[in-house]
């Protein structure tokens, strides 16, 4: 929303820069032309983190997800985890929310499949999460997309809880995804040192 904003502000003050040179005021069209550039800087950057960095409306095929351990790992203890309140952690890069209801605990991957939203901050209800970007609605037992425009599971993970301890693990589904990106910091090194040595 914000990238949005900024790129309308932008086009408002190139168009009011554009109407003051038309009045023969060039000193004020510069100095508004000059700042609409400076906005233009910022929300191009903010284009790029949520695109590069976050994903936002890139296909997730091309955008792979990290890969979840085969194994169960332990992370945290059952007293952190309270009725009816999310509880995110992460398991190896992966974000994964955690909500214990009267007969068990669901565990699924925060990023929504459609656009990647954030799910720990959607609407809870019967057993189902909403993601709060577009209303894409998922089954925390199985990770079903019940209406979309998501068409895609959500990742869901088993949950064992021994000895006061809660631990998740991927789903059979959920082993299955591709492996994850380089990091960006960790791939723009080594382009640099690439480059350098050349």
């Amino acid at each position: 929303m914000a990238h949005a904003l900024l790129n309308t502000t932008v086009i408002g003050m190139y168009l009011a820069s554009l109407g003051l040179r038309a009045a023969r005021q060039r000193e004020g069209g510069r100095v508004l032309a000059a700042s609409a550039f400076g906005l233009l800087l910022l929300s191009g950057m903010l284009g790029g983190e949520m695109v590069y960095n976050m994903g936002v409306n890139v296909t997730h095929l091309l955008f792979p997800r990290p890969p979840a351990p085969d194994q169960f790992t332990d992370v945290l203890a059952s007293s952190d985890l309270p009725k009816d309140k999310v509880v995110v952690v992460e398991v190896e890069r992966v974000p994964v929310m955690l909500l214990r209801t009267d007969e068990t605990i669901y565990a699924v991957e925060t990023w929504c499949p459609h656009a990647g939203g954030e799910l720990q901050y959607g609407e809870l209800s019967n057993e189902t999460v909403t993601c709060p970007l577009h209303g894409s609605r998922f089954r925390l037992s199985d990770g079903c997309p019940l209406n979309g425009p998501a068409s895609s599971p959500l990742r869901t993970f088993e949950v064992r809880e021994q000895h006061g301890r809660v631990a998740v693990r991927p789903s059979y589904e959920g082993k299955h995804w591709p492996s994850a990106p380089t990091p960006p910091e960790i791939e723009h090194l080594r382009l640099a040192k690439q480059n350098g040595s050349q």
